[in-house]
């Protein structure tokens, strides 16, 4: 109208790869690699760029996790998909809506379709530090105090815990040719649990990246032209923004979901990152 206008702008863009050939005497190559932590970034044959491959637990055919006689996870022998780093599509939405010299502006930035193995959330779930790393720690607890109160002899190498964690899965009672899977009873200590599956592999801190975020808001006022008769100045545009302002939608928990490892082709790898800065701002625009 005369008074009003409501602009929209979008970017988008879609990644789709397959990687069809790499030299004759290698299958896979390695673009980054996490070595303590048993994962890596690759290109394979027949694959997508960017692939995450590390140890996985052991499933039955339905999916469940496989546990051995101790009460721990058991893993695959090698590597295996576990996620990939690059982002099916990202897109940028901006819309603008400005009355009577009065603009307000607002960015969606949003990626969806990639995965990131958060080593900041493994190293946490060693450190007990994270809300999951609790089931069972008090029952562990109390029943490893119980028990060296009744015993003067007692030896935490030797003890059977018989309260803590349980693993939720089964434990094969069969042979690996005849299984026979029942429901896993066996409690472990927490700390011990997660720090053998930090050890064997990376899938449980393999989360979706996506995120839609409000990525900046302005607020501006242009001064009528009528203002300055008279003066050499046409114009003046006076705004105030801000950046990094929400994360609407995310699967990675403490973390920022574009926190990586780096900033290279090592896409999918996030450790001790820190979150993207909010910011704030105002700009002056004298037109002459």
């Amino acid at each position: 109208t005369n008074s009003f206008e409501w602009g929209i702008d979008l970017n988008f863009s879609k990644n789709k790869n397959s990687i069809l050939s790499l030299h004759p005497d290698i299958n896979t190559y390695t673009i980054s690699e996490a070595r303590w932590a048993g994962a890596a970034i690759v290109a394979q044959v027949g694959g997508q760029y960017g692939t995450i491959i590390g140890k996985d637990f052991q499933r039955t055919e339905s999916g469940e996790m496989i546990v051995g006689a101790n009460g721990l996870p058991l893993y695959t022998d090698t590597k295996v998909v576990l996620g990939k780093g690059v982002p099916d599509w990202a897109a940028g939405l901006t819309n603008r809506f400005s009355y009577k010299g009065i603009t307000l502006q607002f960015l969606l930035d949003m990626k969806f379709g990639m995965d990131v193995y958060s080593m900041t959330n493994s190293v946490a779930a060693t450190k007990g530090l994270l809300d999951v790393t609790t089931e069972g720690r008090d029952a562990y607890n109390a029943a490893r105090a119980q028990a060296a109160a009744s015993d003067p002899n007692f030896n935490i190498q030797s003890w059977v815990p018989t309260a803590g964690y349980v693993a939720n899965g089964v434990v094969n009672t069969g042979t690996a040719q005849n299984p026979n899977y029942v429901r896993n009873e066996k409690p472990v200590d927490p700390q011990a649990y997660w720090t053998n599956v930090f050890d064997n592999t990376p899938a449980p801190f393999i989360y979706d990246a996506s995120y839609v975020k409000l990525r900046e808001v302005s607020l501006g006022y242009t001064i009528p032209k009528s203002v300055f008769e008279g003066a050499k100045i046409n114009s003046i545009y006076i705004s105030a923004f801000a950046r990094n302002l929400l994360t609407f939608s995310k699967d990675l928990p403490n973390i920022d979901p574009e926190s990586m490892y780096t900033s290279g082709n090592g896409q999918g790898f996030e450790y001790g990152s820190l979150p993207f800065r909010r910011s704030y701002g105002f700009n002056i625009k004298v037109t002459f």
